[in-house]
């Protein structure tokens, strides 16, 4: 993932359906190196998300968030 705004645009714009989730996920699988490399910077993108709509990636940046 380039930039953690293109994360939160994937994450909105790929959770609407099945295949739409099953394609996020593969994205969020192939970043995990980038997110832990910027787990100190993720706080902010989890006020960008509503966990009852984006969970999966809620769920991924809370995964590799340093606390």
């Amino acid at each position: 993932m380039d930039s953690l705004e293109a994360l939160v645009t994937h994450i909105q714009g790929f959770s609407s359906s099945f295949n739409d989730l099953s394609h996020l996920h593969s994205l969020l699988k192939q970043s995990e190196d980038s997110l832990r490399y910027q787990a100190n910077r993720l706080a902010p993108v989890l006020d960008q998300l509503d966990p009852s709509k984006y969970s999966l990636g809620y769920l991924f940046i809370l995964l590799n968030k340093k606390w």
